[in-house]
C-alpha cells in the first residue's frame, strides 16, 4: 500500500497525542509509514552506533560522572541494555554537542 506525502501528515498528526503520552512508540510509527510510502519495500537500516558511558567521555573529554549527570539531567538520551549496562546513541552525542 503506497501513502502519498499528505496521507502521511494526516496519519503521523492523527497519532501525536498516542505518541506523546506514551501509548505508541514514535520511532516504530515512523519505520511503519516509511515502509508505506515505499510500497512495502523495506531496505534494511544500518545499525546506529552506541557507545559505552566511557567512550562517550572520552569523545567528549570529561570524565565518566559527567556522563551519568548528563544522563541524569535529561541532556543525553540512552539505551538501557540491562540494569548495569548503558549504550549511548551516536544520534544523542551528536545532538548533545551541538546543543552544548
Amino acid at each position: 500500500m503506497l501513502l502519498t506525502p499528505e496521507e502521511i501528515k494526516v496519519v503521523k498528526d492523527f497519532l501525536a497525542p498516542a505518541v506523546k503520552n506514551g501509548l505508541l512508540d514514535g520511532r516504530r510509527l515512523n519505520e511503519l509509514l516509511k515502509l508505506a510510502a515505499s510500497g512495502g519495500e523495506s531496505r534494511p537500516e544500518v545499525p546506529e552506533k552506541l557507545y559505552t558511558v566511557k567512550e562517550a567521555a572520552e569523545l567528549l573529554g570529561c570524565h565518566p560522572k559527567s556522563i551519568f549527570r548528563y544522563i541524569r539531567e535529561g541532556w543525553l538520551s540512552v539505551i538501557k541494555i540491562s540494569a548495569r549496562s548503558t549504550r549511548i546513541p551516536r544520534t544523542a552525542l551528536e545532538l548533545f554537542i551541538s546543543v552544548k
